[in-house]
């Protein structure tokens, strides 16, 4: 009896998405199966596969991610990819595009594997791509954090996260647009009342804009921000050399 051979969803992700992404000027990272594209030495565009478990019996399942970390981020590796990827639904949701939660496949049919892989660069190529296109240096990344992960900019204090990019940038915005947004659609889904929006108040201009004034008005502290903002993107820059993501 003939044994089946399992089909490699890593190697069918890299055949369907490795030329549209070397296309756009991505580069495969071998060492953690990322593909990946440096913008203005500060942003780093990434697209990755992830499996997951499928609904159906017999079959398997996996889902695209995609998203930006700037070089200011408190760490660089698959465990912060995985944490700042977004899902396709994450970006579906707020345009009102149909989306799906993941891609089923039969493991030992490479055909079916395939065609699954290809649906998932048409929606990719529907949802990431202009998101990321649109993004073409710092400003513009922290634009696109404040609209699909604003937590990243965050606990500014503790140099956490990407919040050393609104210190670099010399960022004072005090969020009211984000906390207008999570008020409409806690509005829509019938959720919001008085105590749901002092406490989102609280939240935001607690962790974003009271941590951001505490750097700005404190010399010492915000000396050490800009230096540690720089080692982190030097430390960064000679990391991608290594993973021969850039020159």
């Amino acid at each position: 009896m003939v044994e089946l051979k399992k089909v490699s969803i890593k190697k069918v992700f890299e055949s369907v998405f490795g030329i549209p992404l070397s296309e756009r000027g991505f580069v495969l990272c071998k060492k953690n199966g990322i593909y990946m594209r440096l913008v203005d030495d500060e942003v780093l565009k990434f697209v990755l596969l992830t499996n997951d478990r499928a609904d159906t019996r017999d079959k398997k399942a996996f889902y695209i991610q995609a998203g930006m970390i700037s070089l200011y981020n408190d760490r660089l590796d698959k465990v912060r990819f995985l944490q700042h990827g977004q899902r396709a639904y994450s970006i579906a949701q707020k345009i009102g595009y149909p989306y799906r939660y993941r891609y089923e496949y039969d493991p030992y049919d490479r055909n079916d594997a395939e065609k699954r892989m290809k649906d998932a660069l048409k929606e990719a190529s529907d949802l990431f791509f202009p998101v990321m296109d649109s993004v073409q240096g710092l400003s513009d990344y922290v634009d696109f954090c404040k609209i699909y992960d604003e937590g990243r900019l965050y606990f500014a204090t503790r140099f956490l996260y990407d919040s050393l990019a609104l210190i670099i940038l010399d960022d004072h915005d005090d969020f009211t647009g984000i906390l207008q947004r999570i008020k409409k659609e806690y509005e829509q889904d019938g959720r919001m009342d008085k105590y749901d929006e002092e406490r989102l108040k609280e939240c935001l201009f607690g962790m974003g804009t009271g941590e951001r004034d505490k750097v700005y008005a404190d010399s010492e502290l915000y000396k050490a921000a800009l230096e540690e903002a720089k080692r982190r993107r030097e430390a960064y820059l000679q990391q991608l050399k290594e993973w021969k993501v850039i020159d």
